[in-house]
């Protein structure tokens, strides 16, 4: 009796190990995965790949993916790949009561998945004005092993001042990178202010970056110290300009990403702003906005992706240059009440996203949601809109409308 249960056992064996997989030997280890976008041209970030629009991506099946689809001037989008048991499966439990190769096979090679979808498209909406000072990157939602974390209304911000008025005002102004941002949607921000106030202030020529490229360097190398004011005065000289508009993004450290990665908290964006005025190599205004997001633990024995930690620094930055863009603004004379605005959201008024310390909006309490409506009775309909101080403000806070006055005396 035990000879043909031996055989039986060894055939089923051989079986297994023929037969080893089916779902591994029918759909692969891995799967091709298309992303598209409209535009194309946009940058794909997937598994510590980099990629271009339309790309075609070679993923292992062992895990989900999220992806995020970035482009100058554009919002940032993320896609989720979420997979799912393949149908081929069903001929390993065939297997299971005799033996778990086949099984236990497919789940360490991966082929045990298969991805729900392998083509995504998306369209990337246009950074503009209106996503300046707010905004979340839109998600595709679905469910994955571990889903995204929702970072809305998580992320706070260090005060930022109400400064004071730029004086000389400037004629012609050199704007300077002092760390690299290239292809940052920092730039395509900046850009939105710069031309706002072009024409806010037509008579002042703004000259492009590229103009005063070639001065980069040094002025990374005076911020850094081993320059004193005098090197940057001669310097704005070259260029021809009687201010320069220096900007600062402080970078992400790579082994902050790998800590935030593996156990989530705190990640900071820092931006830095200033005017140094040529003549005397006095800073005119200077600024600097740090913003936090808070991620989540992952789950137990999970690490989010970096592409989405970066996203998240990506966002950080995004709410800290609202501010310190605001106070620019501010500074031009053109941000009366002291406001961050959220241009985003539709309806009558100007919805505040936060206020600047110590200005007008701040003394008189407005906070994040409040929506205002009117100036002395006139409707409100730009928030550079010129006020002349006393004046009563009508809002709407959670539903209900309010009189909030403004003082001439903010002490």
């Amino acid at each position: 009796m035990r000879q043909p249960v031996f055989h039986l056992v060894r055939l089923a064996i051989c079986l297994s190990l023929i037969f080893s997989g089916c779902a591994t030997m029918m759909t692969g280890r891995t799967q091709q995965v298309v992303i598209t976008s409209n535009p194309s041209g946009a940058i794909v970030k997937i598994d510590e790949k980099e990629l271009k629009t339309p790309a075609t991506v070679t993923l292992s099946k062992k895990t989900s993916y999220i992806a995020a689809i970035e482009k100058p001037g554009f919002e940032s989008v993320v896609v989720e790949i979420r997979r799912r048991p393949s149908w081929w499966n069903l001929l390993d439990v065939a297997w299971v009561y005799l033996l778990p190769v086949p099984l236990i096979y497919d789940i360490n090679t991966g082929g045990f998945w298969v991805f729900l979808e392998n083509t995504f498209h998306v369209d990337l909406k246009p950074e503009s004005a209106e996503t300046l000072f707010s905004g979340t990157p839109p998600v595709k939602k679905s469910e994955s092993d571990q889903e995204p974390p929702s970072w809305s209304g998580e992320i706070s911000i260090i005060p930022v001042v109400m400064p004071v008025p730029v004086s000389p005002f400037p004629e012609r102004l050199a704007v300077v990178a002092e760390s690299t941002t290239s292809g940052h949607p920092f730039l395509a921000w900046l850009d939105v202010a710069l031309n706002f106030l072009r024409k806010r202030h037509p008579a002042m020529v703004i000259m492009e970056r590229d103009a005063s490229q070639f001065i980069t360097n040094e002025a990374s190398s005076q911020y850094s110290g081993r320059f004193d004011e005098e090197s940057t005065v001669r310097m704005g000289r070259l260029v021809g300009a009687d201010t320069l508009l220096t900007y600062r993004l402080e970078p992400f450290p790579e082994e902050t990403l790998e800590i935030r990665a593996k156990h989530g908290g705190d990640i900071s964006g820092e931006v830095e702003m200033r005017l140094l005025h040529v003549e005397s190599g006095l800073t005119t205004f200077r600024q600097s906005g740090v913003a936090t997001v808070k991620i989540a633990s992952p789950k137990e024995g999970m690490t989010w992706p970096k592409d989405l930690v970066h996203l998240a620094h990506r966002k950080a930055v995004k709410k800290a240059t609202s501010y310190v863009l605001a106070a620019l603004v501010t500074a031009f004379g053109d941000n009366p009440l002291g406001l961050v605005p959220s241009l985003a959201t539709p309806g009558e008024g100007v919805m505040v996203e936060g206020v600047l310390n110590g200005g007008p909006a701040d003394q008189a309490d407005l906070k994040k949601g409040d929506r205002i409506l009117m100036i002395d009775g006139r409707p409100l309909v730009d928030w550079t809109t010129r006020v002349s101080l006393p004046a009563t403000l009508t809002i709407e806070r959670d539903g209900k409308r309010e009189q909030v006055i403004l003082k001439s005396d903010f002490d």
